[in-house]
């Protein structure tokens, strides 16, 4: 439950000029939104399974 909270909030507490400075490569935001959007649903479906 936790797990999926911090991956939900983390797209919102990074913004996008922190992404290239982290290493990350130069996305446009579109396919940015949709790599965490698979993320979460991924890791939503995880804890689902696991619990």
């Amino acid at each position: 439950m936790k797990l999926s909270m911090a991956v939900l909030v983390v797209p919102v507490v990074l913004p996008r000029r922190f992404v290239p400075r982290r290493g990350a490569p130069h996305l446009p935001p579109p396919l940015l939104h949709q790599l965490y959007g698979f993320v979460y649903t991924a890791n939503r479906h995880i804890t689902r399974t696991r619990a």
